[in-house]
């Protein structure tokens, strides 16, 4: 089975940007199975960054399941304005 894994950035305009990161998973017909957040880790909370969520995600897509169905957004900075 083929899958495609795609990192979107989207950059804030201005002078000054700051990058979120969505992440996004696509099976071999290019349909998005997944697009949320790496993991529950967050600045300053104890959960480990280890990618659980997006693991979760692309090992139902090998493995033929369905797409994981609580798909929490990514968090982050929002944009910032000088």
């Amino acid at each position: 089975m083929k899958f495609k894994i795609k990192n979107h950035v989207k950059n804030g305009a201005l002078k000054s940007n700051v990058r979120i990161t969505k992440f996004n998973v696509f099976d071999a017909d290019l349909k998005a199975v997944y697009h949320g957040q790496l993991d529950e880790s967050r600045p300053g909370n104890s959960a480990p960054l280890n990618g659980q969520d997006i693991r979760n995600a692309i090992n139902n897509l090998l493995k033929g399941k369905e797409p994981v169905k609580n798909q929490k957004p990514s968090m982050g900075c929002g944009i910032k304005w000088k």
